[in-house]
């Protein structure tokens, strides 16, 4: 299970932003998006798509995502859930 987070490009009408997105099964099927906040890191920001995500999508019922491993690549973030085993390159979702 991953989330994916991709930058939004302002238009006109919006705001740039984050949106994070799941598509596993049909039961963990949702997208959120949140705006840029330029007060905080990018990875904070991302971080925050992937928290507001895990909240609507009720995903953290065991503790699986209190920690979260961030990756970058072509075609934006990564985010996989590092459980309570890892402690290494692991970012709190606080």
């Amino acid at each position: 299970m991953y989330i994916t987070v991709n930058y939004v490009s302002p238009t006109n009408y919006r705001p740039s932003g984050w949106r994070a997105k799941i598509d596993l099964a049909d039961d963990y099927k949702g997208s959120v998006k949140v705006s840029y906040d330029y007060g905080v890191t990018c990875d904070e920001n991302v971080l925050q798509a992937v928290k507001k995500l895990v909240d609507k999508m009720e995903l953290n019922e065991y503790g699986t995502w209190n920690k979260v491993i961030l990756s970058y690549g072509r075609h934006g973030y990564i985010a996989i859930p590092a459980g309570n085993g890892m402690d290494w390159m692991v970012n709190p979702l606080q």
